[in-house]
């Protein structure tokens, strides 16, 4: 898709956000010591019995652990533009979760916000980003895409030339004069022929280059 110059910086400021808003987040769960998600989702009111599971002290280490690196790595994807598609995703998943644990329906976290919050915008703003194709623009997936792009152009036009078959190629050159092998002289037909001999005008110690008539 092609954007003009005022929605593209638009669509960049929403990833940047959204962003920093992960990257935030993480910075008080990645980086401080003693952060779980048991103390919250003990708290939780409508969706109480789903969440509690999640407390056990066998479960709970590796959910904040989830948590934690899970929002650092959507930060960073949505800061670099690498992978916007699957960080959104898993985004929005969180989102979803974290709306649900703030439920006390039909409010969600207080009774300002009546079955929408800040929770379901950030969500929205997610698939926005997910349909746009927002790391495509100024970020790291435009990249990706111009690679496998090339590669494909060149699949279409052919393997590369094998290198060790030219360097073998060069060193027969070196080793066995052009002018006792016409199949390989770069020189002129008529040059070839006259320097080359009669068929089969090998020392005995030189092997033919090839199978051709020329040189066997």
């Amino acid at each position: 898709m092609t954007y003009n110059i005022p929605t593209r910086t638009l669509i960049f400021a929403l990833r940047m956000a959204l962003a920093w808003t992960f990257l935030y987040a993480a910075s008080h769960q990645v980086f401080v010591s003693g952060f779980t998600v048991a103390g919250f989702l003990s708290g939780t009111k409508t969706f109480h019995d789903f969440f509690a599971v999640f407390t056990a002290p066998a479960i709970a280490p590796f959910i904040t652990f989830l948590v934690a690196y899970g929002h650092l790595l959507i930060g960073l994807s949505l800061l670099s533009g690498l992978m916007v598609r699957a960080s959104a995703i898993a985004g929005i998943f969180l989102m979803a979760i974290y709306w649900m644990a703030h439920m006390d329906f039909p409010y969600i976290s207080d009774t300002n916000n009546l079955l929408v919050d800040q929770h379901v915008v950030n969500a929205l703003v997610l698939g926005l980003l997910i349909a746009t194709h927002a790391g495509h623009i100024w970020g790291l997936d435009a990249w990706v895409a111009t690679q496998k792009q090339l590669r494909a152009t060149a699949s279409l036009a052919g393997p590369p030339p094998d290198r060790f078959g030219r360097a073998a190629a060069l060193a027969a050159r070196l080793l066995y004069p052009a002018k006792r092998f016409p199949c390989v002289a770069a020189a002129p037909a008529v040059n070839r022929a006259a320097s080359a001999g009669p068929p089969g005008n090998h020392r005995p110690k030189d092997p033919p280059c090839c199978a051709c008539s020329s040189c066997s």
